[in-house]
Parts: C-alpha cells; sequence; structure tokens
C-alpha cells in the first residue's frame, strides 16, 4: 500500500501469518500473575464461503474457533495499479464510530492482495429490505435518514466524501428499531480544501454535476460533499415510494420492473436523464406525483426539495439536514398506515457483504445503538 498514513493505518495492520488455507493474527496481551508483560495470542480464521464479488475484488465470509465471524474484503493490488490505502484510512478516521459505519477490525496484506477485516451482518443491506418489504415505513425512513445525514455528517467534518451513497452500501445492523450502517469506502475520498475532482458515483445516485446535466452557470470542474446528499435525496425518494427519482421505467411483458423474472437478480434502476436535464435547467417542477401517490407527507416531500436541488451550493448540508422538520419524531402520525414490516427472513440467505462494489454485511457482537432510534410502526411517510 502506498503513501499510507502511518499514524493511523499502523494501528490496525494485523500481524499476519499465512497457512494451510487459512490466515492467523497474533496480538499481545499482559499476565501479571506469570510475571509476563508480552503474552502472544493467536487467532486463526478459515473461509466459509464468498459473500459477494465485485470489479474490485471478493468479500469472503471468515469463522474462527467459538463460531465468531466476520467479513473479509480481499482486493488484488498485485498490478500495482489500484491503491487502497485510501479506503483503508477512511475506515480508520470513523473506526470510533462503529454506531454509523461498519465496523473496522483491522487489514493486512501478502505479496499480491490488500485483505480488509470488517464486522459481519447477517441481515443484508437496504436493497434486499426494499426487495422484501417494499416501500418503508415512515418512522423506518425517517430513522434510516437520521443515522445516514449523522453518519455523512461525520465524513463530511473530517471533508471526506462517500461518493457511493446506495441502497447497496448501507448495511442493517439491526431490524427493529431499525439501525444502519454506512459501508463500501472503496471511492471514497478526502477533499483538499472543501473540493474534489474525480468524477464517480452509481446510476441512479450520480449527482448531475457529475455527469454534465447542469447548466452552465452551476458547472465547475470541481464538485463537494454535495454529490452525497443528492445521492442521499435518491436513496430517500425510494425508501418512501420504492422508485428512485426521475426513473426511466421499462416494463417487461409480465410486468416485471425492478427484479429479473422472479429470480432476485437486482436491476439496476436507470435514470431518465432527459428528465433529470429538464429539472435541473428550470424546465420541470419537481416530480411529487409518485411522491404524493405513495402517501407521502408534505415535510417528507419538502425535506427531499431541500437536497435533490440543481445548484450544489444550494442543497442543505448533511448536519444541516438533520434539523428537517421532516425528522422530528413527532410529525408521525400514528393512525395512518400503510407500508413497512420488515420481512428478513428471505433475505437472510442471501445477505451480501460490507464493503466495496460488493454486496454488504457485518457481525453478531452489535455496539450501541444510535441516539434517537425508535421502534418501527407503520404510518404515513
Amino acid at each position: 500500500m502506498s503513501n499510507p498514513d502511518n499514524s493511523k493505518l499502523d494501528r490496525f495492520k494485523l500481524e499476519t501469518s499465512f497457512a494451510n488455507g487459512g490466515v492467523t493474527h497474533t496480538t499481545y496481551t499482559t499476565d501479571i500473575a506469570a510475571g509476563q508483560r508480552r503474552v502472544p495470542v493467536q487467532t486463526t480464521w478459515s473461509d466459509k464461503k464468498t459473500l459477494g464479488s465485485g470489479g474490485f475484488g471478493v468479500v469472503i465470509l471468515q469463522e474462527a474457533a467459538g463460531g465468531h465471524l466476520r467479513a473479509v474484503k480481499k482486493i488484488y493490488t498485485g498490478t500495482g495499479k489500484m491503491d487502497f490505502s485510501r479506503e483503508v484510512s477512511v475506515m480508520a478516521k470513523v473506526a470510533h464510530r462503529d454506531d454509523l459505519f461498519v465496523k473496522f477490525l483491522g487489514w493486512y496484506a501478502n505479496t499480491d492482495f490488500v485483505f480488509i477485516a470488517m464486522e459481519y451482518i447477517e441481515y443484508g443491506d437496504l436493497t434486499h429490505y426494499l426487495k422484501n418489504s417494499g416501500p418503508c415505513s415512515a418512522k423506518n425512513a425517517q430513522a434510516i435518514t437520521r443515522q445516514l445525514l449523522e453518519g455523512l455528517a461525520t465524513l463530511h467534518e473530517l471533508n471526506i466524501s462517500h461518493r457511493d451513497i446506495k441502497p447497496q452500501n448501507v448495511l442493517i445492523a439491526f431490524p427493529d428499531p431499525i439501525w444502519v450502517k454506512i459501508a463500501d469506502f472503496g471511492l471514497s475520498k478526502r477533499a483538499k480544501g472543501t473540493m474534489l475532482h474525480t468524477r464517480l458515483g452509481s446510476h441512479g445516485y450520480v449527482a448531475p454535476e457529475l455527469i454534465g446535466l447542469l447548466p452552465r452557470r452551476y458547472m465547475t470542474y470541481n464538485y463537494s460533499n454535495a454529490v452525497d446528499m443528492w445521492a442521499l435525496g435518491c436513496l430517500v425518494h425510494e425508501l418512501l415510494t420504492g422508485q428512485i427519482p426521475f426513473r426511466e421505467i421499462e416494463y417487461e411483458a409480465d410486468g416485471t420492473t425492478e427484479f429479473d423474472h422472479g429470480s432476485g437478480e437486482l436491476i439496476v434502476p436507470q435514470t431518465d436523464m432527459f428528465a433529470v436535464k429538464s429539472f435541473c435547467h428550470g424546465k420541470s417542477e419537481f416530480p411529487t406525483d409518485i411522491l404524493r401517490q405513495s402517501l407521502v407527507s408534505e415535510t417528507a416531500i419538502e425535506f427531499l426539495k431541500t437536497i435533490l436541488v440543481a445548484n450544489p451550493e444550494s442543497r442543505a448540508a448533511a448536519k444541516g439536514a438533520l434539523g428537517s422538520a421532516w425528522l422530528v419524531p413527532e410529525e408521525v402520525p400514528e393512525r395512518d398506515k400503510c407500508l413497512g414490516n420488515l420481512s428478513f427472513n428471505a433475505g437472510r440467505q442471501n445477505s451480501g457483504m460490507a464493503t466495496g462494489p460488493v454486496d454488504s454485511v457485518i457481525d453478531q457482537g452489535l455496539p450501541r445503538l444510535p441516539v434517537g432510534v425508535e421502534s418501527s410502526s407503520r404510518s404515513r411517510r
């Protein structure tokens, strides 16, 4: 790994040996009774199965004695073209907030690969949530949004942009009360000053400034953390309606839109670029038809209007958005009912893993619940 931030990375590097298809880490403790100040303790992990794969590597479920599980992202670096010190560095910087981010357990490497160890989460990601449950309840949507905003505010205060907020990168740490964590820091980057340059993101959630859809007066070579806010707006819209905004819907003969003919394979939602461009150029209004058909509350719609804004400089920042009227728990009337039951049993078998362009997951030793998380209920969104 090139140019590591030694003050952070070295602290998380695991002393490691490879043998017989497994990996052994050595840590040290003290034994005062025996008068030993440095006692080695070895833990051996073996591969159980592959959880997912992507353009940058694979994610493997590993098990140690006692049934302890973890997810390990294995990244090929033999060509020397990929530098993953940035991803590890970001995870190290936010390791103290494992209530908001997938828990970082350390990293190790050999000649050809870097391995990033993380907690394993059995409940999968928001993709499975939406597939199994449909649009979520108002309370769950609010709780998820608050937690994601807290995570983004933490990153942005460190001048770090995630750059790939989407359902696959939001993991369900616990279903009820709903608790989510942000994963996949493979595309994250620390800005020099407040601006970024490389244009990255995922279709359906990518900000218009990254794909040349803004009017010339808004266009710039640089971009800011506002790209995360646009992506969050798309994700929240999907939580509330089951669809991304500005969606280009292509129906199959059998009426299938989201998933491939009952196979369970997710078809990546496509954005109607003409609709986005029309909105960004002021030729069309903010699309509210689907939101109102889904009985989404006016305060939720107003919240989305503050972050799905064409001009990046006018989008609400993460910290400020936490003060939105929609995110006040009392805004949810208990008498109104809507979709939102959590149904994870069918999805557990296919839950993915935590980071990367890879599917997501996490572990059994769950830390504290984030402040403000409420038990789920069904209500007007």
